[in-house]
């Protein structure tokens, strides 16, 4: 998936217009952050990132998009999993977007060879 695909489909969960470009420069920070993390979680038990990785595996593409609508869903609510103001109550499953990659993306992990 491409880059703009991503943004589309981002925006389109979101309920933006997919032609407004308004908020573009803000979600692909969310988009860019996320890929970095997943691509961070993902490697974490090996040592880090190979040098030659640099996008999010298409397995992972879905993912790295929902995590940006879960983390711009907590915008305004930092930290918090739960609020109830004027008698409406809010539960989030993730506490950001950081959570919902922790919790949805298996990390790899190596083997010793000897």
């Amino acid at each position: 998936m491409t880059d703009t695909e991503k943004l589309s489909n981002l925006k389109t969960i979101l309920g933006i217009d997919p032609a407004s470009t308004d908020k573009d420069a803000e979600l692909n920070v969310y988009l860019n952050l996320t890929a970095q993390e997943i691509l961070n979680w993902k490697y974490s038990l090996l040592g880090g990132v190979p040098e030659d990785v640099s996008d999010v595996p298409p397995a992972e593409e879905v993912i790295q998009i929902m995590a940006c609508a879960a983390g711009y869903g907590h915008k305004g609510a930092p930290d918090e999993i739960q609020h109830n103001e004027n008698s409406i109550g809010r539960t989030w499953k993730h506490a950001d977007m950081v959570a919902y990659v922790h919790s949805t993306v298996i990390a790899y992990v190596g083997f010793p060879r000897g």
